[in-house]
């Protein structure tokens, strides 16, 4: 639990510094010489989720965010080991039907809808290979994410025999105890690096296939995870910095 605070105290510090130089100034303190090397190579990855939840009718895409930190191995010419830590992870749904959601505001409330809005720590580890010339990567491995909150946020209007009238009310209810602690999957990728340098900054896609089913002894259909991230990875260090400062 104490690493896992320091890493988040990390990334939190990274997101608020102004430019990734700083940013680079601040690993390189806390990491030193380890930095970066010709085969490791450390970062900060960032980006928009689009979530939703698959096994629930009805739903549409919530909008989330994707924060934390990635390290890069490069073990062979082509290929690539990459680990990330997460600590910042936010998906789940718009639009839950009523039934989905608790408690139901059906004895004061009409026109109820909701979303339910997930945080998770996730550790996704990918192995990649490089094509033309190693700026295009493909990759995909597993990805395990333990639960840190989740909630409910049902809306509705209050019922004509209730006052005041055509009043909107919300409900948020922490649905934590009817969700798994942990939820796990697949990630595929497509990135392409900004520069020759294998390590270097890169725009990318991903997509999570969660295939774990989010809710505890559910009797129904099976509720999944599905993310596709936008994603920037920001090197911290080696070849695109000394390019820079020539």
């Amino acid at each position: 639990m104490k690493r896992l605070v320091q890493v988040s105290a990390v990334v939190l510090g990274l997101a608020v510094l102004p430019t990734p130089s700083q940013g680079q100034v601040l690993l390189g303190i806390l990491f030193g010489d380890k930095l970066s090397s010709e085969k490791f190579h450390i970062g900060l990855t960032v980006g928009p989720n689009l979530a939703n939840l698959s096994g629930i009718e009805g739903t549409s895409i919530r909008g989330g965010l994707a924060l934390g930190l990635l390290g890069e191995w490069r073990m062979s010419e082509h290929l690539f080991l990459q680990p990330e830590l997460l600590p910042f992870y936010r998906v789940g749904a718009n639009d839950l039907p009523q039934r989905d959601l608790g408690p139901p505001l059906d004895s004061i409330a009409t026109d109820q809808s909701g979303s339910r809005n997930l945080s998770y720590f996730e550790v996704p580890v990918m192995l990649k290979y490089g094509l033309a010339q190693n700026r295009l990567h493909l990759g995909a491995g597993p990805q395990v994410g333990f639960l840190l909150s989740a909630t409910d946020e049902a809306q509705a209007t209050l019922r004509e025999d209730r006052l005041p009238q055509d009043t909107r009310v919300t409900v948020e209810t922490n649905i934590e105890d009817d969700l798994n602690s942990t939820d796990a999957g697949i990630v595929f990728a497509v990135e392409y690096k900004l520069a020759p340098d294998p390590f270097a900054t890169s725009l990318g896609v991903r997509y999570y296939l969660g295939l774990t089913d989010l809710l505890k002894d559910n009797p129904g259909d099976a509720v999944y995870n599905r993310v596709f991230t936008i994603v920037g990875s920001i090197a911290m260090g080696g070849a695109d910095d000394d390019e820079e400062g020539n």
